[in-house]
């Protein structure tokens, strides 16, 4: 769908620079984190995120577009998320076993509004038809970091030496997705829905790194601090469709690549040998790829659903235009060139069910389901993949104008890893991580969503009939 580190990583999301430049590794760092997109709402949450063939609420469009057809009162809803992030690296070691680090632990929380929809159904020309305006925060870039100390111990008996590695970095921003979506009902079995989508993202960073000599040597002190500020704007369009049957439902979902216009504007200070000093600004583009998403639900009984999707990511295309343009065009999940990329493509699957406690005048459902999320990127040095596991489950209160949903999700990660500890590392030419070990990602994520339903909305809807389709 994501620490100190974690923020520079995020800090960067969509730096498209030069190859040469500083911010340039930490872009391959990014692939450590989950970075897979989703959809909106804490009943898909509860499901795991398995939601594409069911798409009957207000965060339909999110998942299916097509599913909105099958909301026939006017909708209007909200979605809270926060999460808590856990990464922690042991074991790290230079690759010739020359020094090695101690392990650290970050942490951070955030919290805020995640969606907000609007949907109205009419008809048209003797069709359902069901229109929806919807913004989502696709990507939350906020992560505000207390700094951490590390400890560098160079082998080498009388030789040698210890480092105190001290990082810090402050993030704040977000990528946003601003939604037109509309679905028609052609037949009884079978729904068609679109959406156009505006892509808008602006965030800005601070960091620093210092490495100071404690012991083996005279003391000596290296730092590097970089500032930046990015926005990114692109268009896409989403094309669904969904099959619904007596016991089942077939749902499929495709969303476009696109190329969005990035800006970003950076300030780099170092007291080691840096061409990058001082201020630079760059304007380039970013390929996000295609998606592909496949989707079944099974109703044994009025009660129980089952769901299971399958979500095709195109990894390998999401690549950035470098900067000057005669370089070759970079992969963005680990920085290398296109051709010789270690990023694969993935398939992620999702799995939850949901049962049904009806009551009089209210119903209680119960969800519970498991993912597997590969990630697309991986160490481009070592060549390992990042597979995240993700446990989920939820409830809530539903009436008939009235939906309250919550949902908590547990996600997780173990996989090895290269790691920038040092400015020296992060200005050097190829880039090499200081060092290789252990990490393990953590996320917890707690969803909330409101939704109202307009029961008696005829009024609303001669006048909407009046206004699209006339007397």
């Amino acid at each position: 769908m994501r620490r100190a580190w974690l923020g520079v990583f995020f800090c960067l999301l969509f730096s498209p620079v030069r190859a040469d430049v500083p911010e340039g590794q930490i872009l391959a760092n990014l692939w450590r984190y989950s970075f897979t997109p989703t959809g909106a709402g804490a009943r898909a949450a509860g499901m795991a995120d398995a939601f594409i063939a069911v798409s009957d609420d207000g965060t339909a469009a999110s998942w299916n577009p097509a599913g909105l057809a099958q909301l026939r009162a006017p909708e209007f809803s909200v979605v809270f998320g926060g999460n808590h992030r856990i990464m922690s690296l042991k074991d790290f070691t230079a690759l010739d076993g020359s020094s090695r680090f101690s392990s650290f632990r970050a942490a951070d929380s955030n919290r805020m509004l995640d969606f907000a929809s609007a949907a109205i159904p009419l008809d048209l020309f003797s069709k359902p038809v069901t229109l929806q305006a919807s913004w989502q925060r696709m990507y939350d870039l906020n992560f505000q970091s207390d700094p951490f100390i590390t400890e560098r111990v160079n082998a080498g008996g009388a030789a040698s030496q210890t480092f105190l590695l001290h990082q810090g970095t402050d993030l704040a921003g977000d990528i946003r997705l601003y939604s037109l979506s509309g679905a028609v009902q052609l037949t009884q079995r079978m729904a068609l829905g679109a959406s156009f989508n505006i892509w808008k993202g602006d965030w800005s960073t601070q960091a620093d790194i210092q490495a100071n000599r404690i012991a083996g040597g005279p003391p000596s002190s290296n730092f590097l601090f970089f500032r930046q500020s990015n926005h990114m704007s692109g268009r896409n369009f989403s094309l669904g469709l969904l099959f619904t049957y007596p016991k089942f439902n077939v749902g499929l979902v495709y969303h476009s690549p696109f190329f969005a216009d990035y800006q970003i504007a950076t300030t780099t200070l170092s007291n080691l040998p840096n061409p990058f000093q001082g201020d630079t600004s760059q304007q380039t583009t970013l390929r996000f790829p295609k998606r592909l998403g496949l989707g079944f639900a099974w109703h044994p009984t009025d009660t129980w659903t089952a769901a299971l999707d399958l979500q095709y990511n195109q990894w390998k295309d999401m690549t950035v235009a470098a900067v000057p343009p005669d370089l070759p065009e970079l992969n963005f999940l680990d920085f290398q060139p296109a051709g010789s990329t270690s990023t694969r493509n993935t398939l992620s699957a999702n799995a939850g069910a949901e049962y049904l406690i009806v009551r009089e005048h209210s119903v209680i459902p119960i969800r519970f389901g498991i993912a597997y999320e590969p990630q697309g990127g991986m160490d481009p040095t070592l060549r390992s993949s990042v597979n995240y596991w993700v446990l989920a489950c939820g409830t809530g209160f539903n009436t008939n104008a009235w939906k309250l949903d919550v949902a908590v999700q547990y996600r997780w990660a173990n996989f090895r890893t290269g790691q920038f500890m040092e400015p020296e590392g992060m200005l050097r030419y190829p880039r090499t991580p200081d060092a290789f070990g252990s990490a393990r990602a953590q996320e917890w994520r707690v969803n909330m969503s409101l939704i109202y339903r307009i029961s008696r909305s005829e009024g609303l809807s001669k006048i909407l009939h009046k206004v699209f389709v006339g007397d």
